[in-house]
């Protein structure tokens, strides 16, 4: 078996040897047969992630405000994006914060976060509390 393989997670897996048939930018490794997409590289094994080691990268803008709520930031990021003199700014940060989903990596969240004084590391167990609401 054959798989695409992205900071350490499988992304897609074929039977079929990739040599020479597949864009020459995409590397495939060899993986032991049962790997799926979805499956993290644990060591030379494959493995389906723990919830507990699990990142969780998109969340809903309702339990985003939900978890935002319970730890008592939420009057902070809405106090925080009306304060933004700039009106473009301020609308565009408007627009994210009422996006149907937040992205951990979008590059505003991330800037506003840390402009109120948030860690990356906060901000990551904000995603993964968010989800379990």
């Amino acid at each position: 078996m054959w798989a695409i393989i992205e900071e350490n997670r499988v992304l897609e897996v074929t039977n079929t040897n990739p040599n020479g048939r597949f864009h020459p930018s995409v590397s495939w490794v060899s993986v032991p047969d049962g790997t799926q997409p979805g499956m993290v590289k644990v060591g030379s094994s494959y493995e389906w992630p723990s919830p507990e080691t699990q990142q969780i990268k998109v969340i809903t803008r309702r339990k985003g405000r939900l978890a935002l709520l319970q730890v008592g930031k939420l009057d902070l990021v809405e106090s925080d994006i009306n304060a933004i003199e700039d009106a473009t700014e301020r609308r565009a940060a408007q627009i994210e914060y009422e996006a149907d989903t937040w992205e951990l990596d979008n590059p505003f969240l991330k800037s506003r976060w840390a402009a109120m004084g948030g860690t990356e590391q906060e901000l990551k167990d904000l995603f993964n509390f968010a989800n379990t609401l």
